[in-house]
């Protein structure tokens, strides 16, 4: 869920509309909560919520609308903007609203009961209506290693362009080893070859967006000293290798225990997780991100706050200003979500 969160621009979320269901997924200890929550605070920015089962519940209008309603305003709360949101009645069982537009006409009585009060798009129309989402070509280079596998003499990084360019020819530092490679061949995962095989096709470039893998020679770095998470870079233009940084974060509303300093989390940032210590509670922050408290002793749920964190680790890690996709992250503790934040600063 946080790599794929992490990787991606849009989401679409599926809740089942089954009275008990829903409600159990999005009260108390349900998961739809924090998915949302993962999801915005990974990256994704527009969502379509797909109210799926609603046959099961005799595509009844106040039973959508009262989903609709509850889940908006806690979408709107996380920050996504209105018009970035869409809502779908479907049924994933008889694939009702999710290809074919229903109608009065249709054959099934199920199928003119929602005709009679939607009419919206089908699920399929909804994600083709997405905003294209803006691509940071003109920044420096910034490759995220997803996988890595060896082929013939030569080894595969995939993963995907989150800022600047890539080309063929290209000399990368990988970090955080510090390696120099060479790139080989740069071929597209989603696009068929031009003699139709099921083979990579192979591009001359790759930007910002792109989901690709990058060849480069075996003689260049043994395949061990390359790991998922790896950053590939221009040598003259790296970004910051760090262990400290501060950063701003908005504690979740259903944390359990309070943070204190010395809190032992795990620091997650796109396909990389870290152990991570919160080695200073700088302050409580309010909405416009003024102090309201300094040095607090505690931070409880809801709060904003700003913080120091230590990671076990040197990582690549950028102000989120500078880059968002290597400023932004997730920490959690005991397999739930408690907080989500930006990078301010490294040190």
């Amino acid at each position: 869920m946080i790599t794929g969160a992490a990787n991606a621009d849009v989401a679409v979320l599926v809740i089942a509309a089954v009275t008990g269901e829903f409600e159990a997924g999005f009260t108390g200890g349900g998961q739809t909560k924090e998915h949302i929550m993962l999801a915005r605070g990974l990256g994704v920015t527009q969502i379509i919520v797909a109210v799926n089962k609603l046959d099961v519940e005799g595509w009844k209008e106040d039973r959508y609308q009262e989903i609709q309603t509850r889940v908006k305003e806690f979408l709107l709360k996380q920050q996504f903007k209105p018009k970035r949101i869409r809502f779908v009645p479907i049924s994933g069982l008889t694939g009702e609203n999710v290809k074919a537009r229903t109608t009065s006409t249709s054959a099934s009585s199920s199928s003119s009961e929602l005709s009679k009060w939607y009419k919206g798009p089908t699920l399929l129309e909804a994600i083709n209506d997405f905003f294209p989402a803006k691509r940071q070509i003109d920044k420096p280079l910034r490759f995220i290693v997803t996988d890595v596998f060896a082929e013939g003499k030569g080894i595969v990084a995939r993963g995907r362009v989150i800022q600047g360019f890539v080309e063929v020819g290209d000399s990368l530092v990988v970090l955080p080893v510090g390696d120099i490679v060479r790139v080989a061949r740069v071929e597209h995962l989603q696009a068929p070859s031009s003699n139709g095989s099921d083979d990579p096709r192979r591009l001359a470039v790759a930007t910002a967006g792109d989901t690709v893998q990058l060849v480069i020679s075996d003689k260049d770095i043994d395949i061990m000293r390359i790991s998922i998470g790896n950053i590939f870079c221009f040598p003259n233009a790296r970004p910051p290798l760090t262990r400290t940084a501060t950063a701003r974060i908005m504690v979740m509303e259903d944390l359990a225990v309070p943070i204190i300093r010395g809190a032992q989390v795990v620091f997650h940032m796109h396909s990389l997780d870290v152990p991570t210590v919160l080695t200073n509670l700088i302050a409580v922050l309010n909405n416009d991100g003024s102090v309201k408290k300094e040095r607090p002793r505690v931070l409880t749920r809801g709060v904003s706050a700003s913080v120091e964190l230590t990671v076990s680790e040197k990582i690549v890690m950028e102000a989120f200003s500078e880059c968002r996709s290597l400023g932004r992250f997730v920490l959690r503790r005991g397999g739930e979500t408690i907080a989500i934040g930006v990078i301010d600063t490294t040190l």
